[in-house]
């Protein structure tokens, strides 16, 4: 029960913000300011849907992107890497010439990378692109997932921040209005009534 009341407290409080409950005290600018904050939370929220949908979207070019550029395949070292290197200062891995076959059925030789002690004619798979170069892997599926996160977060924090800016520039705009209108009626107070103003 107490929580029940709590939660509609609470409910009542967000809504008397955004401007949802009448009151009588509200002036028309107050009226127009918590129907800006009222459009700024719709606006928010119809933003989810947009960025969830560029996440997916980056995912899924992603995944294709990964499957249509990378392929795994077979390279034959051709020299020998002694047990030696290893132990000396530099890279834990070293390069070595290697030959294997690209996409085209055409044998390709270049440089990759092993880890010594290595011998000559070892057989490793490497990564490479459609023209056959030695490539870097694709992104793995954490990677992916963290890029449409990646991606999904930018775009509210977009929204969040051109929401905010306007909503900011209407508040400053009916901050002026106000102002203007406390002006005009401690003129018209000091004309109209004069002996009010020094009233104990």
């Amino acid at each position: 029960m107490l929580g029940g009341q709590r939660l509609s407290r609470t409910v009542r409080f967000v809504l008397r913000r955004i401007g949802a409950l009448r009151s009588p005290f509200r002036r028309p600018v107050d009226r127009v300011e918590n129907a800006a904050r009222l459009v700024a939370v719709l606006a928010i929220a119809c933003a989810m849907p947009f960025a969830l949908s560029a996440g997916a979207a980056m995912h899924r070019h992603d995944v294709a992107s990964s499957a249509k550029d990378s392929r795994q395949v077979t390279a034959v070292t051709l020299n020998s890497v002694p047990p030696e290197i290893a132990y000396g200062a530099g890279p834990t891995t070293v390069p070595v010439p290697a030959r294997w076959r690209a996409p085209d059925g055409t044998v390709r030789t270049g440089v990759v990378q092993v880890m010594p002690p290595e011998r000559a004619g070892a057989r490793l798979s490497i990564w490479i692109d459609a023209a056959g170069l030695v490539s870097t892997p694709p992104m793995s599926a954490t990677a992916l997932v963290m890029r449409q996160a990646v991606t999904v977060a930018v775009c509210l924090l977009g929204a969040l921040l051109v929401v905010a800016g306007l909503l900011c520039a209407v508040h400053v705009r009916l901050d002026r209005v106000r102002y203007a209108r406390w002006d005009r009626d401690w003129y018209r107070l000091a004309v109209e009534r004069p002996d009010r103003l020094y009233e104990p």
